[in-house]
């Protein structure tokens, strides 16, 4: 599996990784392992898929990034670029990235291991651009410019990144094999549920619509949400009943029905302990 890292210079927490790259030859050589850490000047929400990219022709983009806004507490992240809707930024309008959900469990779950005291993990719905054709994720710090300098927050970042591509290397012992790819519907933008269903399941959750989005989504976004996802279309839809407005709730049923995807409530997904 080949891997591009991007980042951009400008993102404060991205610059703080890249420092720690640049400091520590350990982490420089885990990261090189899989592929080139590309440097971009601007935003990469805004941009269009590099050069680099496109020559390496990897099976995975993990852009390195800040978080920031809600929860407003401490926080590791990741989440897949994309617009349900208009595209305020950046990215196509509704167009949805591509969705590597069991790089981004395996992410969340070698964070929780890995998160300085005080950091919370959690799963973000799908949200701002890029929207290129390759498989992407975010991996974030948040929420304030102190958590985005904080140096021990970065490297559990590049620390769980590199532990989760480990874990996609063996799929049968780290669990992964046996997922089930799922999409998301409803809740607000951290939905507590779809985290711990993320960490604690056997569910692998990719796109997800948060409830601010629903009333902008059409059938094309919807259908985007289960087809494009790597390495296989989702086969399970997650709904957070009260999550969403009923009128809309039943609207996106009736796409996932003719889908076939398998939809179940959200409280009902069974937890580890």
């Amino acid at each position: 599996m080949r891997v591009s890292f991007v980042a951009s210079t400008s993102d404060p927490a991205a610059a703080t990784m890249l420092d720690l790259v640049e400091d520590s030859q350990e982490l420089a050589a885990k990261l090189d392992r899989w592929g080139p850490l590309i440097r971009l000047d601007g935003e990469v929400l805004y941009s269009e898929e590099p050069d680099e990219v496109r020559e390496e022709r990897p099976d995975l983009v993990v852009v390195l990034s800040r978080h920031s806004g809600t929860p407003g507490r401490p926080i590791l992240t990741t989440h897949v670029p994309g617009n349900f809707g208009d595209a305020p930024f950046g990215g196509e309008p509704r167009r949805l990235g591509v969705a590597a959900p069991l790089f981004m469990k395996a992410f969340l779950r070698r964070a929780r291991a890995e998160a300085p005291p005080g950091y919370e993990v959690h799963m973000e719905p799908t949200h701002h651009g890029p929207t290129w054709d390759v498989p992407t994720a975010f991996v974030e710090v948040g929420c304030s410019e102190e958590n985005w300098l904080h140096r021990p927050a970065a490297e559990s970042v590049l620390r769980s990144v590199v532990g989760a591509l480990e874990d996609l290397e063996s799929p049968e012992s780290s669990g992964l094999s046996g997922a089930t790819i799922a999409a998301g519907f409803g809740g607000p933008h951290i939905n507590r549920r779809f985290s711990k269903i993320q960490l604690r399941s056997g569910v692998a959750l990719g796109h997800i619509l948060r409830k601010f989005d629903s009333g902008s989504a059409d059938r094309s976004t919807v259908i985007q949400s289960i087809r494009r996802v790597w390495p296989r279309r989702a086969s399970l839809a997650v709904v957070d009943r009260k999550g969403l407005p009923g009128e809309r709730r039943r609207w996106i049923l009736g796409i996932l029905e003719e889908e076939g995807v398998e939809v179940v409530r959200a409280d009902r997904i069974p937890l580890e302990d």
